[in-house]
């Protein structure tokens, strides 16, 4: 029950801070809303089936009783948020400009899809205290994670009213962006992160 909530906590303070930051940033770098109400709530369901399936994922159990330390676990929470903020920005303008998208027109898909895979990927790598590999997820937390990922690939390449078609490449490199950043950068951070806040068993 501690290490669930404790992985629930963190994921929500780090996706608030990536929404929030990414909607500042997109705004103070292009001069105008690069994600819709809409297509924000669509990225928040796409994401909720995945946390919720947290609720049945595999966890270690501490080898002494826990003690809440709230301050310092919200710390870790908001530090990946401000990564994932950085990261969202960056994916966002690289795969803009390579590919040559009309941020006015197409932003609101490719908003959607590098929001939807760095959360997702957020919640494979928060999962675990150590890296990400040294456990693998829940059958149903990994069916949520596969099947939101598809579901929100589908959309972003073939799009639907109020989000343009993108095609496979863009939507591509946003998933590979996400994952590179989440999983190569982050996990090892945040491993720093937790050891720094409490022991290794806890």
């Amino acid at each position: 029950v501690y290490e669930r909530i404790l992985t629930w906590m963190i994921n929500k303070v780090s996706r608030t801070v990536l929404k929030t930051g990414f909607v500042l940033g997109g705004y103070l770098l292009t001069g105008h809303l690069v994600i819709s109400a809409s297509a924000m709530l669509l990225v928040s369901v796409g994401t909720d089936f995945a946390k919720i399936a947290l609720a049945t994922d595999h966890v270690r159990p501490s080898n002494r009783p826990d003690e809440w330390q709230v301050t310092r676990f919200a710390i870790i929470g908001a530090a990946l948020g401000v990564l994932l903020t950085a990261e969202a920005l960056a994916i966002f303008l690289a795969v803009s400009s390579r590919f040559a998208l009309p941020l006015k027109a197409d932003s609101q898909s490719l908003s959607f899809a590098v929001l939807l895979f760095l959360g997702l990927f957020s919640v494979l790598s928060m999962r675990e205290r150590r890296f990400f590999l040294a456990s693998a997820p829940s059958l149903p937390l990994g069916a949520a994670l596969l099947g939101s990922a598809i579901a929100g690939a589908l959309v972003a390449i073939f799009g639907m009213p109020g989000f343009p078609a993108l095609g496979l490449p863009p939507v591509g490199a946003a998933c590979l962006g996400a994952g590179a950043g989440v999983l190569l950068i982050n996990d090892p951070i945040k491993l720093y992160l937790f050891r720094r806040a409490a022991p290794p068993d806890a």
